[in-house]
C-alpha cells in the first residue's frame, strides 16, 4: 500500500491546509451525518505516530495511521484534485 499525490493536489494541500510544526497531513476515516450519512476521508495536520503508509513531498509527510488502512481497502491511494469541486479526490487501486 502506498500514497501517490498529483502535483495539483499537492498545490491544493499547500494552499489550504496549514501544517505548521506538525509537518504532516493525516488521512483518516470520518463519520458524516445528514443527507450524506456515511464514512468519508478526513484530513488534518498531524505528526505521524504509527504510520506504515506515507509519502513525503516538499518536507510534508502525507500519511495514513496504522489501523486506518481499511478506509482505502488496503490498496494504493491516488490523490488528485477534482477541478469541478476544487477539492482532493481519492482513488484506490
Amino acid at each position: 500500500m502506498k500514497i501517490e499525490i498529483g502535483q495539483d493536489a499537492i498545490s491544493w494541500f499547500e494552499e489550504n491546509i496549514y501544517v505548521g510544526s506538525e509537518n504532516g497531513i493525516r488521512f483518516f476515516p470520518k463519520l458524516t451525518r445528514g443527507s450524506n450519512t456515511g464514512i468519508t476521508v478526513g484530513i488534518e495536520p498531524a505528526v505521524p505516530h504509527q504510520s506504515n503508509v506515507n509519502t513525503t513531498v516538499n518536507d510534508v509527510t502525507y500519511f495514513i495511521e496504522e489501523g486506518d488502512e481499511w478506509l482505502f481497502d488496503y490498496k494504493d491511494v491516488h490523490i488528485r484534485l477534482d477541478r469541478e469541486f476544487n477539492e482532493p479526490m481519492y482513488k484506490t487501486e
